[in-house]
């Protein structure tokens, strides 16, 4: 598979893809000297999505199925995103027809690769509407409402607090988006906390680069 992005982006098409990533993996892992526990979180989350996805197939499917399958294959990209870049992208044991039967892209060897993002997100806050907090994503680099060369999505971890958070500690949800922005939807019980997060880029081929500052925003 040619292009920046070697995961399909379409639900069916990923359903599909992975299942042959696996059972490929599978067939592979002990030529390529990989331990077979470093595939069970792509697998895990595979099984996830597919379930998800199923769900939002359905001909009863809610806005809440079809959320869901949007956040499952969100974690299932992140997931061979992390065991690609951490078991095959460097293995010399991993020939390139395995890359191409895996659905990876096949490295061009005068290519330059594309180091990991060198800023951080610049990140503005929209609270116009009630009980959305969205966050518009900038290129630090040229402060443009979009994303810097190179780069595939943006990561927010954040949690909700009943007041101000300088710190990093507690922000135990995480987000990603491939958008530049990024709108948080909270319920009425919600309103009059604080969102605190703070957000990073992540490079084409999975690698992330320096968090932003800590921000936060009171939910309308």
């Amino acid at each position: 598979m040619n292009g920046k992005d070697y995961i399909p982006a379409g639900y069916s098409d990923l359903a599909t893809w992975l299942k042959n990533m696996i059972a490929v993996s599978k067939l592979g892992l002990s030529r390529w000297q990989v331990s077979a526990g470093k595939l069970d979180p792509v697998e895990a989350a595979s099984d996830e999505f597919s379930s998800a996805n199923d769900a939002a197939e359905s001909s009863s499917a809610s806005k809440v199925d079809r959320q869901l399958r949007k956040d499952k294959a969100t974690v299932v990209k992140k997931e061979v995103r992390k065991f690609v870049n951490a078991n095959l992208r460097y293995n010399e044991n991993v020939t390139n027809e395995d890359r191409l039967a895996l659905g990876l892209t096949v490295p061009d060897p005068h290519h330059t690769p594309i180091p990991p993002p060198a800023t951080y997100p610049i990140c503005k806050i929209d609270t116009s509407i009630i009980m959305r907090v969205t966050v518009l994503l900038y290129d630090g680099a040229k402060t443009t409402h979009s994303k810097p060369h190179g780069v595939h999505g943006c990561e927010i971890r954040w949690a909700l607090f009943d007041g101000v958070q300088s710190v990093p500690d507690g922000l135990a949800e995480s987000k990603f988006t491939t958008k530049s922005s990024y709108t948080f939807k909270f319920d009425e019980a919600d309103r009059g906390k604080r969102l605190c997060f703070r957000a990073r880029w992540e490079s084409t081929t999975g690698e992330p680069g320096p968090w932003s500052e800590m921000l936060n925003a009171v939910v309308p």
